[in-house]
């Protein structure tokens, strides 16, 4: 009868043992998730994440690199995309897909786990955290698509300052509501113009005038490449 007792109180222990880790663990997760101002997450280390931050950056050869060559291998793993974006047909919930910009215009081999490597460690993530706004190319697949993006899908906006590079339909930049929507892309500095749809009818577009009503609007200019 007391072996019984001793095992039911070493159960009931162990039960409460495991809770109160679970509890720790729940509290650590939620204190140590905070957003900078800018409502990007805060990569500094805090509590128990203070030793691994620093072994991290002891041991890791990548770590140890200088930070410029840091980023140039950054951009090389995360840039050099095209990030097509098209709202659903029934949501105006923005769907995304990414395939090497060489590879254009086949869309058959779509990267896959293209933002892993923020996941690895606080401070990839520092160094790493607007990369892939800022060197890949955001292909616009409809004239919606822009504000779609903005408003409902909690793209935040030092995200969008960071895009510098954009693709549409030609026919789409004859818009006047693709134009305005430019608006929301303050450090925009090139604009990739596909020419032919799915169709595979041919839209060409007077550059200059569509440069000078970009102009008129943002009151900035842009650099224009084909995409054929």
């Amino acid at each position: 009868m007391e072996q019984l007792e001793t095992r039911a109180s070493a159960s009931t222990s162990t039960s409460s043992n495991i809770k109160s880790r679970m509890s720790l663990i729940v509290k650590l997760k939620v204190r140590t998730v905070v957003k900078q101002a800018n409502g990007m997450l805060d990569g500094r280390p805090r509590g128990i994440y203070v030793e691994r931050y620093r072994k991290n950056a002891e041991r890791s050869p990548l770590l140890h690199l200088p930070a410029e060559i840091r980023n140039i291998i950054f951009r090389i793993v995360l840039g050099g995309l095209y990030v097509g974006l098209h709202t659903g047909h029934s949501t105006p919930y923005v769907h995304f897909q990414t395939l090497r910009i060489d590879e254009m215009p086949e869309c058959s081999h779509l990267e896959s786990n293209t933002l892993a490597l923020l996941c690895i460690c606080r401070q990839i993530y520092a160094d790493t955290a607007l990369l892939p706004f800022a060197s890949n190319c955001f292909w616009i697949w409809d004239n919606t698509t822009m504000k779609d993006w903005y408003e409902y899908n909690k793209v935040l906006r030092s995200q969008i300052g960071a895009v510098t590079m954009m693709q549409f339909w030609a026919d789409d930049l004859t818009k006047d509501d693709v134009i305005q929507d430019l608006m929301l892309f303050p450090n925009l500095k090139q604009i990739h113009v596909q020419e032919t749809g799915w169709s595979n009818k041919r839209e060409v577009i007077n550059e200059n005038d569509v440069e000078r009503r970009i102009k008129d609007v943002t009151g900035r200019s842009v650099e224009f490449i084909r995409s054929t």
